[in-house]
């Protein structure tokens, strides 16, 4: 069904041994170069976490495939666990044109697992106006960040120190091409802090990745460390 798919950030649950893959899948058009993205995730129950079961797609953009107007890329997927529920960031493309930049579907984590031990997979809702109303499948949704600004790529993780969440964002800063990188914080998961400037250098700064340095690598603290191409 997908031209390419490409493995994404993992969470581990120590109860279950169990892993719990989102990865970004691809239908091509024309060309690999014209293809409508997805998210899904896929569980594995082995001890190395070498062997991942789909289990199905979890977020498609709101505008489908054969409206597309360009490329249609939601990003990597990247979550973070907050009050027992998994929120998923990804761009979001608007049925009759438009983006949200930095959208956002959660689900309950124990129903997530619950299911994934059965080999079913749960429904996310996606964020809209002001509440968690709309599917996780071809949904409507909001954009997060005032002023929707570009969102290239972004990397999202839990912040121990700070009791919220913390992201770093790529972007285009200046029409000629340039990359940059961005970082803010929200407490509730929805409403972010402007962005300050953490890299800005000529080219492309971009697939950043945020890596925490205790036990848990997808929890961050004080320190931490952030991995990116330039």
């Amino acid at each position: 069904y997908f031209n390419y798919v490409a493995g994404g950030p993992t969470y581990f649950d120590a109860t279950t041994g169990a892993r719990l893959m989102i990865y970004h899948a691809e239908r091509h058009a024309s060309s690999g170069q014209d293809y409508y993205s997805v998210l899904g995730m896929a569980i594995s129950t082995d001890s190395q976490g070498l062997n991942f079961r789909d289990l199905g797609v979890i977020v498609e953009p709101d505008v489908p495939m054969a409206q597309r107007p360009h490329s249609i890329e939601v990003g990597g997927g990247s979550f973070a666990v907050m009050n027992g529920e998994m929120y998923v960031y990804y761009r979001d493309y608007l049925e009759g044109g438009g983006s949200s930049e930095l959208a956002v579907a959660k689900a309950p984590i124990s129903t997530i697992l619950a299911n994934a031990m059965s080999n079913q997979g749960t429904s996310f809702t996606k964020y809209y106006n002001g509440g968690w109303t709309q599917p996780g499948l071809g949904g409507r949704s909001s954009a997060l960040e005032t002023g929707n600004p570009g969102n290239a790529w972004s990397s999202v993780s839990y912040n121990d120190y700070l009791g919220g969440l913390v992201m770093m964002s790529s972007a285009w800063a200046d029409p000629s091409g340039n990359n940059d990188l961005y970082m803010s914080s929200s407490m509730d998961g929805i409403n972010w802090t402007p962005r300050q400037t953490i890299v800005a250098d000529a080219g492309e700064q971009m697939y950043p990745t945020l890596i925490g340095t205790g036990a848990d690598p997808t929890h961050t603290g004080q320190s931490f460390y952030a991995y990116y191409t330039d």
